[in-house]
């Protein structure tokens, strides 16, 4: 999830990308999950569960359960699904406790490897990855690692008291409300606990994260036990590479902080373990014009790994400074070489035996372009990216899995499909290469009228309309404000400039017909030019899910006291 622009110092994967890249604000649609399936050339996208859940944004399940999926939904709510059927009641509803200005909110969980095993005192463990409302003092919420017990044999559908919860890890987020990652795992191989942790927002690294292993947690790939070990919350794995230091729950610290297994990302929203081998596949959101994907096969050494961000966005070198040994991507694409492209969001490895063409290939997709690539990942790079003959899904948050390795498709918007295969056996084959070209529509024996011609691809602008008072109090109010609506469900991002200086830009997913508030911050020197003259200039960008680009401008001047 994720909000950027290449010129604003406030930039921001699916994806991504204010998501995640790249993750967004609260979308209040209800996602119907009933619609037909759409398929070609073979694969096929097909709704994953009768039923609607509201801005679903992962999916798991856990290990030797083959008939649940667990639905994480940003607001704070995780429901289940059984067979295809969403069940009614929740299973955890976290949504009081859960903030999601900007990219935040409850954004996964990961399922202890023990949490079926009633032998096991980890039996009903699960872990959420959460943003909470800002404390006293706090401007932004914090990442919340939490634990909570359920019972998987007698109520598998029935979760623990959202009370019940025990705050395992606290990591300050205080600066901006992007760039909160996002993703917990647990290692197939070593059955530690993994968090993926964002820079810290804004851009260009501005509060100096990711290359500093004693200040903060964020901006790094962490690795911990998270079970209680005494008086504290979690311990570190002797294999950490700065293992034996003090805990860094309350950062900064003097030592470097034993959590961090590898460090140097700008936004992992989504990253994932091969489930068959434990490889490690991470994709990180750039700042303007590199998208990255990052690959640790599992006998490679991970521990005190530095993926290069800010010293290198994707494969080129970015800042002045040293990021030395570093990891290079194994794969990268630029935003001018991808048209449209603004936040990736990674995926997984395919095991499904059944979906042929995909097996072992890995799967991920630009969050905002919504087109579905695989590729092989290799070392020092991953050959055959291609994209896959799948219609595209608007705001692809997430590539799940559940325990038979079933792959899924998550849209923020909705719905959550799951990707199946069917062999053409009209042609010999298909699925995975390129699709056929369109053909003419039939016409049926006799004289009935001829088959409809199948749409063609959306060339349409979203209708764009913006609401903004010419005059404000912005020096006052120290913002400047304007509501905008699209005709159907689009990204807007506003930015522009106070006199010379720019404004940190803010982008939003709106769903189609809803108007929503866009407030931009000059900064202090900004404001004291505006209080002796000059305007505001608002640059406002709305693309659909098709890729078609609306644009508007307009001109604030600041009231005069």
């Amino acid at each position: 999830m994720e909000t950027k622009t290449a010129a604003s110092p406030y930039d921001a994967h699916v994806r991504a990308a204010q998501a995640l890249r790249h993750l967004l604000v609260p979308v209040l649609a209800t996602v119907s999950l009933l619609a037909a399936p759409v398929a070609h050339a073979g694969l096929t996208l097909t709704p994953a569960f009768s039923g609607s859940v509201t801005n679903p944004i992962y999916v798991t399940a856990p290990a030797g359960d083959p008939h649940r999926l667990f639905i994480v939904t940003r607001p704070g709510v995780i429901r289940v699904v059984v067979d295809g059927v969403l069940q009614p009641a929740p299973f955890l509803d976290l949504s009081s406790r859960v903030w999601t200005n900007g990219e935040a909110g409850l954004l996964s969980m990961a399922f202890d490897p023990h949490y079926q095993d009633k032998t096991s005192p980890n039996y009903g463990l699960f872990y959420v990855y959460l943003v909470a409302p800002p404390g006293s003092g706090e401007t932004n919420g914090a990442i919340h690692i939490e634990e909570f017990r359920a019972d998987p044999v007698q109520t598998p559908n029935v979760g623990p008291p959202s009370t019940s919860g025990r705050l395992v890890l606290k990591i300050p987020h205080n600066d901006q409300s992007n760039h909160y990652g996002g993703t917990l795992q647990f290692n197939p191989n070593d059955g530690l606990l993994y968090i993926g942790t964002g820079d810290g927002g804004g851009a260009d690294n501005q509060f100096g994260n990711a290359q500093d292993t004693k200040k903060s947690l964020l901006g790094k790939l962490l690795r911990i036990d998270p079970h209680a070990a005494g008086a504290n919350p979690y311990s570190i794995p002797a294999a950490n590479p700065f293992a034996g230091q003090p805990l860094c729950t309350n950062p900064p610290s003097a030592t470097n902080c034993p959590e961090i297994m590898a460090y140097g990302l700008r936004n992992p929203f989504r990253w994932s373990f091969d489930r068959s081998n434990g490889d490690l596949a991470i994709g990180d959101v750039g700042q303007g014009q590199w998208e990255e994907v990052d690959y640790v096969p599992a006998g490679a050494t991970l521990a005190g790994d530095n993926f290069g961000w800010p010293c290198y966005e994707g494969p080129v070198a970015y800042k002045s400074c040293t990021a030395n040994p570093r990891v290079d991507p194994v794969f990268a694409y630029s935003h001018s070489g991808i048209s449209g492209s603004l936040a990736i969001t990674g995926g997984v490895v395919v095991r499904d035996p059944a979906l042929t063409p995909l097996l072992g290939r890995y799967v991920y997709a630009d969050s905002f372009l919504g087109v579905i690539h695989s590729q092989l990942l290799g070392r020092p790079s991953s050959t055959d990216d291609r994209t896959e003959p799948l219609p595209k899904v608007s705001q692809i948050v997430n590539f799940g899995e559940d325990s038979d390795g079933h792959v899924y498709v998550v849209s923020l918007f909705g719905p959550v499909y799951r990707l199946t295969y069917t062999p053409d056996t009209t042609t010999g084959g298909g699925g995975g290469g390129t699709p056929p070209p369109d053909q003419p529509p039939a016409t049926p024996p006799g004289n009935g009228p001829a088959s409809p011609a199948p749409p063609g691809p959306d060339h349409t602008a979203p209708r764009l309309v913006v609401h903004r008072a010419s005059i404000q109090s912005i020096v006052r109010l120290r913002r400047v404000r304007l509501t905008v609506t699209c005709d159907e469900p689009c990204i807007v991002r506003v930015g522009g400039a106070a006199g010379k200086r720019p404004l940190r830009s803010v982008l939003k997913h709106l769903p189609a017909g809803r108007r929503a508030t866009f407030d931009l911050h000059p900064s202090a020197r900004a404001l004291r030019a505006l209080a002796h003259g000059g305007t505001v200039r608002l640059t406002i960008r709305a693309r659909d899910a098709a890729g078609n680009l609306a644009q508007a401008q307009t001109t604030v001047r600041p009231r005069r006291s």
